[in-house]
């Protein structure tokens, strides 16, 4: 069972890094605290004779039965022979009561062999009252799942497609945890209310590394957003200026008064 695994996941791999296709591995944690992963892949088959289009829609259609019937994946597939693409969509949600359980959640899914399209995941979370930490290292080492693949024991026509376009990945990683402050990132970081999302690219000709490092900071029992988050800075900076405001404005009164009392006792002693 486990090498049919690999050699599914492999497969994909294959599929994934052909320059006709497009796929986006996702996965992180959402505002309901579930934790997910999710899976698209489109193969644009408009230059694909049709042998080649037939196999290709016939292995991402065992991609889908293997990932919903032995993994338990939600799925969707359009593989309609009339039309010029081939889409498939794999995805699981599981629901949480929070955000530290819906992280550990997500690190029971991506360190679950069945599951994880990671070959390594580091995740630790910091608890705190006011503040949490939440971090994630992975690595996808690509030719190493290929190489289990075998490939060359693949029919001819997948073969060839296989290797058509490997130098071109069109593939994306794309993790999302809750943040009001993005310690460490790889590739480009979105940030929407009280999520970062980091999105970097997947290669064939060497080991992607991944991390996401982000600090949350809560109020009741909720995660300040980064917009949120600049603004209770911003006011904690005014505060501070309006302090310091006070106390060299206190410091000039207290000198004037200081001046204005020698003056006077100059006077009175002239006098």
């Amino acid at each position: 069972m486990k090498k049919y695994r690999l050699m599914l996941l492999a497969g994909m791999l294959c599929l994934l890094f052909t320059g006709c296709m497009k796929t986006q591995i996702d996965c992180g944690i959402d505002e309901a605290y579930n934790a997910y992963i999710k899976i698209d892949m489109e193969a644009d088959l408009e230059d694909t004779d049709v042998t080649t289009a037939d196999a290709v829609r016939a292995s991402l259609q065992s991609l889908v039965d293997y990932y919903r019937d032995t993994l338990g994946y939600e799925t969707q597939a359009d593989l309609d022979s009339k039309k010029k693409t081939a889409v498939i969509h794999m995805e699981m949600i599981r629901g949480t009561q929070s955000y530290p359980e819906a992280f550990e959640q997500l690190k029971a899914m991506l360190t679950d062999e069945k599951l994880t399209p990671f070959t390594s995941v580091s995740m630790t979370h910091t608890d705190g009252t006011f503040e949490q930490g939440f971090a994630m290292q992975a690595k996808l080492n690509a030719d190493r799942l290929l190489q289990t693949a075998d490939i060359e024991g693949f029919p001819k026509v997948l073969k060839e497609f296989f290797q058509q376009g490997m130098k071109a990945s069109k593939a994306s990683l794309r993790v999302t945890l809750p943040a009001s402050e993005v310690v460490e990132a790889s590739g480009s970081v979105e940030t929407q209310n009280a999520f970062a999302s980091a999105v970097t690219d997947i290669r064939l000709d060497k080991e992607t590394d991944f991390t996401l490092v982000t600090r949350a900071n809560l109020a009741d029992g909720k995660v300040l957003p980064i917009a949120a988050r600049d603004t209770v800075d911003q006011i904690n900076l005014r505060n501070t200026i309006i302090i310091w405001v006070l106390w060299i404005a206190a410091g000039i009164f207290a000198l004037c008064a200081v001046i204005a009392a020698i003056l006077l006792l100059r006077k009175r002693r002239r006098g």
